[in-house]
């Protein structure tokens, strides 16, 4: 009988003492240096709610709550370049299967890029939203805090509450974009 009470209350205080050294060594700051995430995260974060972006028909567009979004930033400078960056979005939002729903990919371009000049492209991507940022207030957020995308050529990544968070350089493979994806969803 004395030993079922000693194998009680050891089997009472284990979880106890696991719980207690937890917070203890999360409340002194013990917590790891980096994150294993292939992306660079953006910190902080940048809100979109207040931005004046507009479709490519000049109808004015707001981020959906509760979807994620690859923004690419487009200039047209090297069509064949932005070619395969189309191509690797769409490759991203097909290989996610389930998840694919949740991904919308949008292409932000500069104000004063004509439509004639990307009219090939909307028909061969017709699931990418492609999207003006007037006075250029998204880049030169994001400039603020790393390059400048237009010339950087990353892929960033918008959280589902509309908050730029992460942004994959253009020497990031398929492979550990994904990840990072897949890990996030």
């Amino acid at each position: 009988m004395r030993d079922n009470r000693l194998l009680a209350l050891v089997i009472l205080i284990i979880p106890i003492i696991v719980l207690a050294s937890s917070t203890l060594t999360f409340y002194l700051g013990y917590k790891p240096n980096a994150t294993t995430n292939n992306g660079q995260l953006i910190v902080p974060q940048i809100g979109t709610d207040d931005l004046n972006l507009s479709t490519a028909d000049g109808e004015p567009f707001l981020f959906k709550k509760g979807k994620w979004y690859l923004l690419y930033f487009e200039d047209f400078k090297n069509l064949e370049f932005s070619n395969e960056k189309y191509q690797m979005l769409f490759s991203l939002n097909t290989t996610l299967g389930r998840e694919m729903n949740r991904v919308k990919r949008a292409v932000i371009l500069k104000e004063d890029v004509v439509p004639e000049e990307y009219a090939d492209l909307l028909k061969n991507y017709p699931n990418v939203f492609f999207l003006v940022d007037k006075n250029s207030v998204l880049s030169q957020r994001i400039s603020g805090v790393s390059n400048d995308p237009f010339i950087s050529k990353s892929i960033f990544l918008l959280d589902d509450f509309s908050n730029l968070m992460e942004e994959f350089p253009s020497n990031l493979e398929f492979k550990e974009i994904f990840e990072d994806l897949k890990t996030l969803l």
